[in-house]
């Protein structure tokens, strides 16, 4: 999900769930928020992490995630 301010963003996730904190929400690996270099971040750690190579975006958000491809590019050059 694109958005400038990440922590409000993960707080509305957090209310329609009625779920977890806004910091687990940020945490888990199947939710991205923030604007394209955080989002880039967040995959690029996660990587890191888990392992992770691939992922599968929703058809509605492939326009939104594609500034973060191309920054996960050029991390990779």
């Amino acid at each position: 999900m694109p958005t400038e301010d990440r922590r409000a963003a993960a707080d509305d996730v957090r209310e329609r769930l009625g779920a977890a904190s806004a910091e687990e929400i940020l945490d888990l690996p199947s939710v991205l928020i923030g604007t394209p270099e955080e989002m880039t971040q967040q995959l690029l750690s996660q990587r890191e992490r888990y392992g992770f190579t691939h992922y599968a975006v929703q058809g509605f958000f492939l326009e939104a995630f594609a500034p973060v491809i191309s920054l996960i590019r050029e991390q990779q050059r």
